[in-house]
């Protein structure tokens, strides 16, 4: 079965096209923005925990609890963060 996500910014009920919210993120954290790679791997990573239902608090202890500290898990919680402060999570499973 096949599960997704998609981000719609606070105050709003449209989501947002991804590749915008990777943008987002690349002026927040002031990195150079790829446009063939998603920051940090944030949608394979953060992006896969969301469409399989976890929720951000979930999400934000495994990285903080399962990763030593690793440089990905302090950039998975900036992202998660970040997800938090302008988004509303959603996710769904279909065929």
């Amino acid at each position: 079965m096949a599960v997704y996500f998609q981000l719609v910014r606070k105050g709003s009920s449209e989501p947002v096209v991804l590749q915008e919210v990777d943008q987002e993120m690349c002026k927040a954290f002031n990195v150079p923005c790829d446009p063939d790679l998603w920051l940090w791997s944030w949608y394979d990573c953060v992006g896969f925990k969301l469409a399989m239902g976890l929720s951000l608090d979930k999400i934000e202890h495994e990285y903080t609890t399962e990763h030593n500290n690793s440089l990905h898990a302090q950039h998975m919680l900036q992202v998660c963060r970040f997800i938090r402060d302008n988004f509303d999570p959603e996710c769904w499973a279909g065929r």
